[in-house]
């Protein structure tokens, strides 16, 4: 029974891993020093061109060392929350990296980097419809999402970052 069990695990995993090695969204599972443990396609494609991350002796950096230091204090991070780290390419292309913690314990992170679609309100509706978030919510999520950093969102919302907290 607990063969069959763990077979089935694995099947269940396999599928898994096949899905996320086709998502076009760079997913990487890090350590806390940023030592990549699993990148799907998506990622390995991201870190190979070049782009505002790259891998150097196994860890995951960032090639701007402002950007750099923002990677390091989320991987740092010993709360459940996510933390974003915008990212700024060449050519003016922006990324947002999303820092989820895994197991804090064990010091395992995964990093999300999604290039926001140009669409943005057209998003924000849908993030509306599909998780009721308030449009005030949408207000604050809608400009992290092209990189702006918290304090930069509050002045343009004419509100205090705390208040950009409460709603994020």
């Amino acid at each position: 029974t607990l063969a069959g069990m763990l077979e089935n695990r694995a099947v269940s995993i396999g599928n898994l891993e096949t899905v996320v090695d086709q998502l076009s969204t760079a997913i990487l599972v890090v350590t806390r020093d940023g030592a990549i443990i699993r990148a799907n396609a998506g990622a390995r494609s991201m870190l190979e061109s070049g782009s505002a991350l790259e891998e150097r002796d196994g860890r995951l950096t960032a090639m701007d060392s402002s950007v750099a230091v923002l990677l390091a204090g989320a991987l740092s991070n010993r709360t459940k929350e996510p933390v974003l780290v915008p990212l700024r390419l060449d050519g003016g292309v922006r990324r947002i990296a999303a820092v989820l913690p895994v197991d804090l314990k064990a010091g395992i992170f995964s990093v999300f980097v999604h290039s926001p679609e140009p669409d943005i309100p057209a998003v924000g509706k849908h993030l509306m419809q599909a998780f009721g978030f308030t449009p005030r919510e949408v207000a604050v999520l809608m400009p992290l999402l092209e990189g702006l950093s918290l304090a930069e969102v509050a002045e343009v919302l004419g509100v205090s970052v705390s208040t950009v907290r409460t709603h994020l």
